[in-house]
């Protein structure tokens, strides 16, 4: 924007330099273009269709009623000088940003409106409405930012008004592993724990549930269920349920087929003979052949059969309805399956339950080592409240002590004990508002 003014402000000045210096065809000229770019410039400012058109017709007035060429264009650069600079100054005191992923809430709403839309939505961090159309409170297109990245980019010269949702907290996650292997009986129903997380007083509302498991089934009959994840409220009754079902695998394995094959094979004995009477007796030996039909069993052919297979990967995300969006204070993931025959094989399993912070809760601030007696840290959310006790393993022979001064989503963390820094890697625990 500022590349423009600046043509323009050199177009104007060369024009006039060379109608001084008696060059007025080529300092028109240059008089024309500038004022041609200025007109374009000046109509992108402007705030209000209307005042595009307000503009058109005051141009072409100053057309029809000036002596000449000269006047005309003198009182274009006038206005349009006058209209950029204004756009300029209204650029310059812009609030906003440009917000992903944003959705609209309503067509008409105050400013104000679709900033208390976004505080009583779920996990609204930005309310936006149309650039510098705050201030005027009129009804404007009101725009909500939802989801775990919401994400804001850009300077105040782009997008729209965009205002932070103050009361907004970063989203928590539940999740859990299990690297080993899971087999269930068939004889019987068999129910596996994997892990069971205990989320404290605070609580959690959640919005997506993600279960990873490399498994199958028995490999025969009705399809086995299954892998779960379950939310629990604070009474223990469960808030959500989803599963998934063990996949019939296979795979193809080959085997020989023999049969008997027939050959001749010639066999020898060998065998002794004798003649005579007592001293007269005589025996020799000699060897007897004969061919004989024998069988030897040989592969014919291979054949193919379907087995059982390997675990299959198996992976799936849920974003959960409204009516399963609401308080829990527990998560399991477990197997479980109803015997009769039915059992699974899983293992590598993965899961994780991702929702919003209720209430009061905490969370620990990493604040780390410093090499001066201060140090700043950002905090996930505005005016919260911070425990000065360090929570991090403390040797019995230090004698750290701190104080905390948090303004905004920033702390001031300062050494009491010493002048100097701190070498242990500190960790507080602070309280969202």
């Amino acid at each position: 924007m500022n590349f423009i003014i600046l043509i323009l402000i050199i177009l104007v000045a060369s024009g006039l330099a060379l109608m001084l210096g008696n060059k007025m065809a080529m300092g028109k000229k240059i008089l024309a273009s500038a004022s041609t770019i200025g007109l374009f410039y000046a109509l992108g400012t402007t705030v209000y269709w209307f005042l595009n058109f307000l503009i058109g017709g005051v141009i072409m007035y100053f057309y029809a009623t000036s002596k000449d060429i000269e006047d005309a264009l003198l009182k274009i650069i006038v206005l349009t000088t006058t209209v950029g600079l204004l756009g300029w100054w209204r650029h310059s005191q812009k609030e906003g940003f440009f917000v992903s992923p944003l959705r609209v809430v309503s067509n008409s709403l105050t400013a104000k409106q679709c900033q208390d839309a976004c505080e009583g939505s779920l996990g609204c961090k930005y309310a936006q409405v149309p650039l510098a159309s705050s201030a005027t409170g009129g009804r404007y297109k009101c725009w909500n930012s939802y989801g775990f990245n919401q994400r804001q980019w850009g300077g105040e010269k782009q997008g729209g008004d965009t205002w932070r949702n103050k009361k907004w907290r970063p989203p928590i996650t539940s999740s859990g592993s299990y690297s080993g292997a899971i087999q269930t009986t068939g004889s019987r129903p068999d129910y596996r724990l994997v892990k069971y997380n205990n989320l404290g007083t605070s609580g959690m509302i959640p919005q997506e549930v993600y279960l990873h498991v490399d498994m199958r089934d028995q490999g025969w009959g009705n399809p086995t269920w299954g892998v779960y994840v379950e939310g629990y409220d604070k009474n223990g009754k469960s808030v959500f349920s989803k599963v998934l079902k063990a996949p019939r695998t296979s795979r193809q394995q080959s085997y020989p087929i023999y049969v008997n094959r027939p050959y001749t094979a010639r066999q020898c004995n060998r065998r002794r003979r004798c003649y005579g009477w007592w001293i007269f007796r005589r025996c020799y030996n000699y060897t007897q052949c004969q061919n004989v039909r024998r069988y030897r069993r040989v592969v014919s052919r291979y054949g193919s059969k379907t087995v059982q297979g390997p675990v299959s990967h198996q992976v799936k995300t849920w974003t959960l309805s409204n009516n399963e969006q609401k308080e829990i204070r527990s998560v399991r993931c477990f197997v479980k399956t109803r015997g009769q025959g039915h059992s699974l094989r899983a293992q590598a399993i993965r899961f994780s339950v991702k929702g919003w912070p209720v209430g009061g809760g905490t969370t620990s601030i990493n604040v780390g080592s410093s090499r001066t007696n201060n140090k700043v840290v950002t905090l996930p959310q505005d005016d919260m409240r911070v425990n000065p006790t360090a929570i991090n393993p403390q040797a019995s022979w230090w004698r750290d002590r701190f104080r905390v001064t948090v303004r905004g989503n920033k702390m001031t963390v300062t050494r009491l004990d010493s002048n100097s820094g701190w070498g242990q890697n500190l960790v507080l625990r602070g309280t969202f508002a």
